[in-house]
């Protein structure tokens, strides 16, 4: 929040927000790089995650879907 006797700077804020997420990304960096992790490994991790949860919900269908033609015959 601005004091009264300050003045809202575009260019001020802009740079002050980017200098404040390159310094976060440095610090990811830095730790992934400490602990010998490859950025690659949050995305296959994700990615296996979803088509689980997907897996899932699929098998899930079918199962209800057999439950209800069962139930018909």
């Amino acid at each position: 929040m601005l004091q009264p006797d300050e003045i809202y700077d575009h260019n001020i804020m802009t740079r002050t927000w980017l200098t404040a997420n390159l310094k976060l990304l440095e610090a990811y960096d830095r730790f992934l790089e400490s602990y010998h992790i490859k950025p690659d490994f949050f995305c296959k991790y994700r990615e296996k995650e979803i088509l689980h949860k997907n897996l899932n919900a699929y098998v899930a269908a079918l199962e209800k879907q057999d439950i209800l033609k069962n139930a018909g015959e």
